[in-house]
C-alpha cells in the first residue's frame, strides 16, 4: 500500500483564452463583412442591369416611334429629350426613372451618314441639359440608331 499525498502539478487548460476568441472573433467578424459587402454589390449589379434593360425597350419604342414618325412625314425634334416627348407617348415605363424635370436623352440626326441616334441616359448622370446637341457630356446607357432610307422619309428633321 502506497501512502502519501502526491499530487500532480500539471495545470489543465479548461477553456479558450482570451487571444483566442479575439483572433475567432476577427475572422468571423472579417467573413460577415465579406458577406454584406458580396450581398450590396449584387443588389447594386441587379439595380443596374434593370435600369439598363429599362432603356434598353424605352430606346427600341422610341426607335418605332420614328420609324413611324418618318413614314408618315412628321418631324422628329432633334437634341435633348424629356418624357414629354412625342416618340415616348404611350409609352409606360418600368423600372427607369421618368421625371419630367431631367433629360431622358438625346436624338441626333447625322446628315451625312442619314442616320438617327437616339441615346438614353445614366439616370445618376443627368442634371442641366448640355449647351451641345451631341450629348457628348452625358453617360450613355442605352443607344439605338435608324438609318433613313430615302430623302422622302426624313420628313422635317427638325434641323
Amino acid at each position: 500500500m502506497i501512502t502519501g499525498s502526491h499530487k500532480s502539478s500539471v495545470n489543465v487548460s479548461t477553456g479558450f483564452s482570451y487571444i483566442e476568441i479575439l483572433i475567432s472573433f476577427l475572422i468571423l467578424s472579417s467573413g460577415v463583412l465579406a458577406c454584406g459587402l458580396l450581398i450590396a454589390r449584387v443588389q447594386l449589379t441587379q439595380i443596374q442591369v434593370t435600369q439598363t434593360l429599362a432603356a434598353e425597350l424605352m430606346a427600341d419604342y422610341m426607335r418605332t416611334q420614328l420609324v413611324l414618325h418618318l413614314e408618315n412625314s412628321v418631324s422628329v425634334e432633334v437634341g435633348i429629350f424629356y418624357a414629354d416627348h412625342r416618340l415616348l407617348e404611350g409609352y409606360r415605363a418600368s423600372g427607369f426613372d421618368i421625371d419630367n424635370g431631367n433629360p431622358l436623352g438625346c436624338i441626333v440626326f447625322d446628315s451625312s451618314l442619314w442616320i438617327y441616334s437616339i441615346d438614353i441616359f445614366f439616370p445618376h448622370n443627368r442634371g442641366s441639359p448640355p449647351v451641345t446637341a451631341d450629348c457628348d457630356d452625358y453617360s450613355v446607357q442605352a443607344k439605338t440608331s435608324y438609318r433613313v432610307l430615302s430623302v422622302e422619309n426624313i420628313g422635317g428633321s427638325g434641323e
